[in-house]
Formats: structure tokens, sequence, C-alpha cells
């Protein structure tokens, strides 16, 4: 796309789509070379008291500090307002307004913050939109202020109040990686009490094998989607309208959606180091995971993996779909992939996905599009429940693509 159009784009996503508290942060002073955005809800000020803020250059960290405007944990909100009003106490005022935006300066470890508050009376988060909206505010925020040359970086960073920063955080993408839409960097999780440790690494493991099956299948969407291990170009973000304003898997939409406009970049350093615990602050993630895996009297026993036969007939169709170009014809396929191409829409589509294309080059980047992240998740899930259910980890040994895994997981398949 054209500078022209870029500013176009950038400019209509401003005025229409981003939130209205990225306009009010335009008047902060100063100008910054890189910015992280992170939404915090239930946590202490320890997050904030790391060096890797500060790496690279003069450092903007967005907080946005925010809260369920109804229900929730009410001791959750009282800790949330204390982070939010400690901030005072541990760094130095140098600007506010009275739209909830404050900003400090972090004396001590050498960065700025810029506070949003979504936790005061009035200024909360609707229950459904929770941390999505969380995380556009503080990435709307980035991208008007790299709009007008505040922020020097073209690249937002999206993380969360339970990692560690790495050193090379901001320089890993400084001079790299420069035509990619997002980025996912590597990460691991520790886990502060051994009891959780089981836990963790099944629920890991699972994240890994998911991706590994899709990169196996040859899906274009191999990439994990963790909203603390997260960066995107600041055009491409606004190309796609931002984050969508979830309680859940806004992390997950944004990339799929950044997907279709170029690429998803995986980092295999430095490595993000995210803590393991058990949370319900989202319906779904990390937090509930181990939730329920620790709750199994015996948890290799009943924490269950997608069968990876799915995955070798998800490669098939995916070796397949150029040939639809030509015909509707599924031949090759087995009943079980065709009716779940025909429950997800694929079949009713291809047509018009066709007639639309002048090649089947075309056809194909049409096809990718529309066979998405979500579509392929649908996909997955009507195979396990439709003939191969999910498996447990003893079987998942003679998975092609799953090698790997078993050196990183040893203890999981000790015995197998």
């Amino acid at each position: 796309m054209k500078k022209g159009k870029l500013l176009k784009v950038i400019e209509k996503y401003l005025q229409k789509y981003a939130e209205p508290l990225a306009h009010n942060a335009i008047d902060i002073p100063g100008e910054y070379d890189f910015v992280a955005v992170i939404p915090a809800y239930d946590e202490t000020s320890l997050f904030l008291q790391q060096p890797g803020f500060a790496q690279n250059g003069n450092n903007l960290v967005v907080l946005v500090v925010n809260a369920p405007e109804e229900g929730g944990d009410k001791g959750a909100l009282i800790r949330t307002k204390l982070l939010l009003d400690g901030l005072s106490e541990s760094m130095v005022s140098k600007w506010c307004s009275d739209t909830g935006l404050e900003l400090f300066y972090n004396e001590e470890y050498g960065y700025s913050l810029l506070a949003v508050d979504c936790v005061s009376d009035g200024k909360r988060i609707p229950v459904k939109m929770g941390v999505g909206l969380a995380r556009k505010i503080g990435a709307d925020i980035a991208v008007n202020l790299i709009h007008y040359k505040k922020i020097r970086s073209p690249i937002i960073y999206s993380t969360d109040a339970d990692v560690q920063i790495p050193d090379g955080y901001f320089s890993a993408l400084a001079d790299s990686y420069k035509d990619s839409a997002g980025y996912v960097y590597s990460f691991a999780h520790g886990v502060e009490e051994e009891r959780l440790d089981l836990a963790m690494q099944l629920y890991e493991l699972s994240l890994h094998y998911y991706v590994a099956g899709l990169e196996y299948a040859g899906s274009s969407y191999a990439f994990h989607t963790i909203g603390s291990c997260l960066a995107f170009d600041y055009q491409a973000y606004a190309h796609v309208r931002g984050f969508p304003r979830r309680a859940a898997g806004e992390d997950f939409y944004l990339l799929n959606k950044l997907a279709k406009v170029g690429n998803i970049t995986s980092l295999s350093d430095p490595v993000i180091k995210v803590a393991g615990r058990g949370s319900e602050r989202v319906p779904f993630g990390t937090g509930p995971a181990i939730n329920k895996i620790t709750q199994f009297d015996q948890p290799m026993m009943s924490y269950k993996f997608y069968n990876p036969v799915i995955f070798e007939y998800l490669r098939t169709f995916m070796q397949v779909m150029p040939k639809f170009f030509y015909n509707n014809n599924a031949a090759g396929l087995i009943p079980e992939v065709k009716s779940a191409l025909k429950d997800i829409g694929f079949l009713n589509v291809v047509s018009k996905l066709r007639d639309h294309a002048k090649n089947e080059a075309q056809f194909l980047r049409s096809s990718i599009d529309w066979f998405d992240a979500f579509k392929t998740l649908k996909f997955i899930h009507y195979m396990r429940d439709n003939g191969f259910p999910s498996v447990l980890v003893s079987d998942l040994r003679c998975c092609d693509f799953v090698s790997d895994l078993i050196v990183r997981y040893p203890t999981l398949f000790e015995g197998e």
C-alpha cells in the first residue's frame, strides 16, 4: 500500500474507530523511542520494577489500569485501585489530564509510564468487552502517538503484567522483520508453586502441540496467539481496525486479521517469561486452564489433546485446496472431512471464491483468507466431535510432528 493510502487508513482509523482516550493522549509531553501496552487488573506494582522497559532508548509504557463495570471480585477492584493510586508514590508525575490520563517517570528504572484510569467510578470497562477493550485503548493511544511523531518506532509492543521483559525485547524488532504485520515472541511459563508444575507443562505442551500440528498441516495460521507475547506494525493494526473489544480471545482475533494483510513472524529469541498461575479473570486462557487441570485427580489421565489424525486430514485438505479452483470435486477427502467443510461453509462459498479469482494463485489466496484461524479451529472441533475424539499425552508419541516436543517436555513422556 502506498504511503498516501496508508496515511488515509490511519487517519480514518483514528477518526472513526479509535477509542476516545486515544485523542486525549496526544498532549503528553516528550518524544519516545518505543512503546509497550499493558492492561492491568488485580495486579500489584511489582511488574513495573523492570529495567527491560528502559532498554534501547527513552521508552513509554501505556498502562491501562482497568476493572469491569459491574460484578467481579470486590477485593480485585480494591487492589486494582491501589495499583493506580500507588503509582504516584513510586514515580514522578510529569503531566495529567481531566480525562483519566497521567504521565509518570520511573526514576529508578528509567522509563516513562502513561497511566490510563479505567478503574475509577464511571470509567470502568463493560464486562463483555474486558481485556480486549483495555488492550485496544492502549494500542489506539500508541497509534495516535506514533502517527503524530511522538513515538519513533512504528511497532506497538503488547504484553501483560505477569511477564518478565527479557533483554533485547525492543531491539529484536528494531532492525529486522520490517515487512511483517505482526510478531510473536517465544515464551516460557514459570510457576511459583511446585504443585502447579505438571498442570503448567501439560497446558504449555498443548499450546506448542497445536501450533506444531498447524505447521505440519501447512496452515498459514501456525503461530501462537498470546496477548503478552505480541507486537505489531501500527499501520497494519489500523488497517484491520485494531483489537476486538472482547473479554477474551482478543489476541487470537487480532492476529487472525493481521495475517490477512501481512506476514506473522515468530521469533525464537528473546524468550518472554510468563507467570503460570491460576486465574478466573478471563473466561479462557492460561489461568482457567491451570485451574481446570489442577482439579483432576490424575491430570495425565484426564487432560486431552486434539487427535493427531485430525492434523493429517487437515494437511490433506490444504494440499487439495488449489484443485477446488477447477471444480467442486472433493476427491481424495474422506467423508468426515467433506462433512466438516460443509459444516463450516467452505463447500458453499468455494464457487464464489472461484468466480472472483483470475487464476489459481488468486483463488488460493482468497481461500486461505477465508479458511482462516477461526475456520481452522471450527474444522478441528467438528472433526473432534464427529469421529476423532481427543487423546491423552501418551497417545502423541507416534506423531510425526511431536518429536521436538518430546525432547522439550521429557517428564510428560517418561515411561511411554
